[in-house]
């Protein structure tokens, strides 16, 4: 029974009364080594946490209960009953708790200690806040600012109406240097450095110039003093404004000075001429009416490399300048008319025989009055800015990598060709075929150098009179053959197609293979402009790379019937994504290899066109890529993908294709989070499917977007493995959970023993990392017995089941086709 209250009307329980007491009280119970048994609610409250059950006061109050702490106790309890003391307690948010504690033996339980504390800290505090306030007091009237060491914590009224701000908000969190002119910035450092060093010490004022919040500067006395805040070291400085003394003392400097002012203006005016005149760029020679020589300067005589003698001789200057140019007297005739002309302002540029060009300005002379009394004479040289100018000249219309004509000097030849009377010509557009994979995988200076030896070849071979190359951009060249017909362009093409394919040696050690396809048109069979021959160029060129790369294609009109249909294939797709008609997700089972149970279904877009029926995905998914739809598409089946996968009653995993395109513009995680949140699936549930491709390009960015999506939960998957370049390394710089075997390994794997050995090795690759390995494309028995054979983790294919629609979209489908609705596939 619990004990009860003796000598009191009270009967309750005194087990619950004292809890309910120790609740109020920051109180322990502790075991002789300091780790706690019971604590208090008040305690719990000030440690800013409720997990101390267990926990040491050597964990709780570091600096001041370590490990040999309680064998302190224990003596003190021994030879005076308690222990009575301030402890320094931390909480995890880094505040600071000053605890006034006795520690004494619990009755009746050896070796269990009663804790008891006194909350010190706001007495602890105001004593700080005294001795704040007591060295404001002690350092000055005027404007305060607090610094912590590196910025502005604190700052009085005075100190903010100093600065010109509006509040406190404006000038806290400003460092010294944002506050105080660069050149005064070394002291008042020095001042703060010192400070903390030496806390307490009152340092001498020092001048300085602080910046307003409104750019303007104001001049001050500082004088500082650091002092403990908060268990930091901050530093206290009084700023006085000098503003109104510097101004009186300006004044009276300015009364003091002005019986003189005059004389020292005419001086400074003077020395102020002197200098401009000696150091202007200009060299400059002034004369009297008649042409007597006044005074020269000695830029003058440094622009013309005069000889010493002629610089004390002013009478022989002009006719030495004249002797420097091609035609020394009609130089002398148009001085003399001058002369004769003395209200005449002239201005010429003047070669001389040294290809030195000089800008030569000749004005009169006059005083205060107007009475004009000489001519002055100017020359600049501005060798180096026609030079400039030459230079920007060139780069405006050449390409400054290969010194090729770019893409506006091509227009414009091109424009001229086309209003001669034999205005005939044969356009070549080049295109260099594996180019990107070399700059990216080899580094842009190696892509520099090989454009510009196929620039060096491209000149050695179309080197016929007439003949006109440029570089419009990137990987793209043109040439121009005048008077070529299709036959003579054809030939000259497949010519440049095999010396471009020659191997390039880019340095001693290394050898490149590229190449290029080119589009050839001939003007104005295929076009009167310059725009649409180069666009019909691009057709032929397109042709090319589509036919196989290396070669050379002659225009042709159904090339751009082509391009039409791709252009409508692509507004159509954009057209079926704004009204949501006619884009559906199909899904193909995935099946463990042993149990044959569905783990997962994949995936796959399907369109049906309003007027040509089912498009296949090989035809509108490039469409898509090309023109930047593919971002949008791939949001839609990832969204639709996520809101099916929930209703499944099997709680099989999700699989979506994720295009090479849409990587590495960190697009991928916020469209995952967003499907994931609108649809409610786990994220464990999705897998994100990539193809070795994917990872040829900007890779840094896209293992960060495969990244991000493990993060967020979802399982990444190697699409099409063993298709793509370098597959082992692909394995190396991303966990993949799971890898997927083409279908052209699987599908020959039963004839063919080499592709079985292929799927085997990555199978036992896949155990080996603990990675999932699926076989894709699996039509047949006796394939699925061989993928059984050799290992395969889970089967996708034929065999099991094609893509198929949901359930909801069974019956429009089926009307599409015109077939009747077709019953669901049992779940495995």
């Amino acid at each position: 029974m619990p004990r009860k209250i003796v000598g009191t009307l009270f009967d309750g329980p005194w087990d619950q009364v004292a809890l309910r007491l120790f609740d109020r009280t920051p109180a322990t119970i502790c075991h002789a080594s300091g780790a706690i048994l019971f604590a208090s609610k008040a305690f719990r409250r000030i440690a800013g946490r409720e997990d101390v059950i267990g926990l040491d006061y050597a964990a709780l109050a570091p600096a001041s209960c370590p490990p040999p702490f309680f064998e302190e106790v224990r003596a003190a309890i021994a030879d005076a009953g308690t222990w009575e003391g301030e402890i320094e307690m931390q909480a995890p948010g880094g505040s600071l708790h000053w605890l006034d504690t006795a520690i004494s033996d619990l009755p009746g339980r050896p070796g269990l200690y009663l804790v008891v504390h006194v909350d010190m800290t706001a007495a602890r505090r105001l004593r700080d806040s005294e001795d704040f306030h007591h060295n404001i007091g002690r350092i000055s009237p005027d404007g305060f600012f607090v610094n912590d060491g590196e910025k502005t914590i604190s700052v009085n009224a005075a100190g903010v109406r100093m600065l010109r701000g509006q509040g406190p908000e404006d000038i806290i969190g400003l460092t010294p240097a944002q506050i105080f002119r660069a050149d005064c910035l070394p002291a008042v450092e020095s001042q703060i450095e010192r400070q903390m060093r030496e806390p307490g010490l009152l340092t001498p004022m020092i001048e300085a110039t602080m910046i307003a919040v409104d750019g303007g500067e104001v001049p001050v006395e500082v004088r500082a003093i650091s002092y403990p805040l908060d268990g930091r070291l901050v530093t206290f400085a009084a700023c006085r404004d000098l503003t109104a003394y510097k101004e009186s003392e300006r004044r009276l400097r300015d009364e003091l000075a002005w019986r003189t002012r005059a004389e020292d203006e005419l001086r400074e005016k003077t020395a102020v001429l002197e200098a401009a005149f000696e150091s202007s760029i200009d060299g400059i020679i002034m004369t009297d009416l008649e042409g007597g020589r006044l005074l020269s300067n000695r830029r003058l005589a440094e622009i013309l490399r005069m000889p010493p003698e002629l610089v004390a001789d002013p009478s022989q200057q002009l006719p030495y300048l004249a002797s420097l140019t091609a035609n020394p007297q009609a130089l002398l005739d148009h001085v003399y008319w001058l002369y004769d002309h003395p209200d005449l302002t002239s201005r010429e540029e003047i070669e001389l025989n040294d290809g030195t060009i000089l800008d030569r300005v000749s004005t009169p002379v006059r005083d205060a009055a107007g009475r004009n009394y000489g001519r002055v004479w100017m020359f600049r040289d501005i060798t180096e800015g026609r030079r400039a100018q030459d230079r920007i000249s060139h780069l405006a219309r050449f390409d400054s990598l290969t010194g090729l004509a770019n893409r506006y000097n091509l227009q414009e030849h091109m424009e001229r060709l086309l209003h001669r009377p034999d205005g005939g010509f044969a356009l070549l557009s080049m295109d260099l075929d594996g180019f990107k994979h070399i700059n990216d995988t080899k580094g842009h200076s190696v892509g520099d150098a090989l454009l510009r030896r196929v620039a060096d070849r491209l000149r050695a071979a179309c080197d016929r009179p007439g003949m006109f190359i440029a570089r419009p951009g990137g990987d793209e060249f043109i040439c121009l053959v005048p008077g070529a017909d299709a036959a003579d362009a054809l030939a000259l093409a497949q010519s440049l197609v095999r010396t471009l394919a020659e191997p390039y040696q880019l340095d001693a050690n290394r050898w490149f293979m590229s190449g290029a396809s080119i589009g050839v048109v001939i003007a104005p069979e295929h076009g009167s402009s310059v725009e649409e021959l180069l666009s019909r160029a691009d057709i032929a060129l397109y042709s090319a790379k589509g036919a196989g790369k290396g070669i050379a294609c002659l225009f042709e009109h159904e090339m751009e019937s082509r391009v039409q249909a791709h252009v409508d294939l692509e507004a159509d797709l954009r057209a079926a994504m704004d009204g949501d008609e006619g884009l559906f997700v199909f899904y193909q089972p995935i099946v463990d290899a042993a149990s044959e149970q569905v783990t997962a279904r994949e995936a796959l877009v399907r369109w049906h066109h309003g007027t040509r029926g089912w498009v296949s995905p090989a035809e509108f998914v490039p469409v898509a890529e090309a023109s930047g739809l593919i971002d949008r598409l791939g949001a839609f089946v990832l969204d639709r993908a996520c809101r099916d996968a929930v209703q499944w009653a099997d709680q099989a995993r999700v699989a979506v294709n994720v295009s090479a395109v849409q990587l590495g513009k960190g697009l991928l995680a916020p469209a995952i989070r967003t499907a994931l949140a609108a649809s409610g699936l786990a994220p464990n549930r999705l897998e994100i499917e990539v193809t070795e491709t994917a990872l040829l390009g900007e890779e840094g960015a896209v293992i960060h977007d495969l990244r991000e999506a493990r993060d967020i939960g979802a399982r990444v998957v190697l699409d099409d493995f063993g298709t793509g370049y370098s597959s082992l390394s692909h394995l190396r710089i991303f966990p993949f959970d799971k890898i997927k075997i083409d279908g052209s390994f699987v599908r020959d794997a039963v004839k063919r023993p080499d592709c079985a050995a292929v799927v085997r090795a990555v199978a036992d690759l896949g155990r080996r990392l603990g990675v999932t390995t699926v076989a894709e494309g699996v039509e047949t028995p006796a394939q699925l017995e061989c993928i059984r054979a050799v290992g395969c983790t889970e089967i996708q294919g034929y065999v099991y089941a094609r893509p198929a629609p949901t359930a909801g979209d069974a019956a429009r489908v089926a009307a599409l086709n015109d077939e009747p609705v077709p019953m669901p596939e049992p779940s495995r």
